[in-house]
């Protein structure tokens, strides 16, 4: 009489649990981290012991009390774009400088960087004090 031997099956490892745990921890992390407040943090803006400004890079200047100068000249913000543009084509380096004054609306100041965007600059160097 011989006696037949059962093969063993080759142990299957289920992922469909280890998949549900890493989904609710997916879940609990984005819906915890969309309610963190950037605002409420108070950001005071460091100097800069290693700035420098070119001499032949173009200026957009962001006063405190909203005004933006072009250089040394006054300029409406409407008119940043149509003016910078004109700047521009005829350099061959299309980066800008832009001058903040530290009480300047951070509202203010993503205006121009998108100005001087829309006008082909292709570098934004905010400038900060040594």
């Amino acid at each position: 009489m011989q006696i037949r031997r059962r093969e063993l099956a080759a142990p299957v490892m289920d992922l469909t649990p280890l998949i549900d745990v890493l989904f609710q921890v997916l879940v609990f992390l984005i819906m915890t981290s969309s309610f963190v407040n950037l605002g409420t943090i108070p950001v005071n803006l460091p100097n800069s012991s290693t700035s420098g400004l070119a001499e032949s890079v173009p200026s957009v200047v962001l006063e405190s009390k909203g005004t933006l100068r072009l250089g040394d000249r006054p300029i409406e913000a409407a008119q940043l774009t149509v003016e910078l543009t004109a700047l521009l084509s005829g350099l061959d380096d299309k980066n800008v400088s832009v001058i903040a004054d530290r009480d300047v609306p951070l509202k203010l100041l993503i205006t121009a960087m998108d100005s001087i965007r829309s006008a082909g600059g292709e570098g934004v160097m905010v400038v900060t004090e040594n």
